[in-house]
């Protein structure tokens, strides 16, 4: 995604489903039946059509090293700060 590459990935991997669905960045497989890579084969049109610029910034928002330190350092005061009082 860092290079404004769309992405393919196994639903129900972390937080894929969600980050895809709130971007429209990839395209999620659900399962491994023909039908579910056809439905995929016929979506790769607007799948290379996604914006490269959005898959960037897609990438910057959920995969920042600096917003995970954030995001992690938030936790841990909040853990802080409950178990004291």
């Amino acid at each position: 995604m860092a290079m404004g590459i769309p992405i393919i990935s196994n639903a129900g991997i972390g937080d894929i489903d969600q980050i895809l669905s709130d971007t429209g960045s990839g395209l999620l497989v659900h399962d491994f039946t023909n039908e579910n890579y056809n439905r995929i084969i016929n979506q790769l049109d607007v799948f290379l059509a996604i914006d490269k610029t959005k898959i960037i910034a897609a990438s910057r928002e959920y995969f920042s090293l600096k917003k995970g330190i954030e995001c992690y350092y938030s936790i841990y005061e909040e853990l802080k700060v409950n178990k004291f009082r």
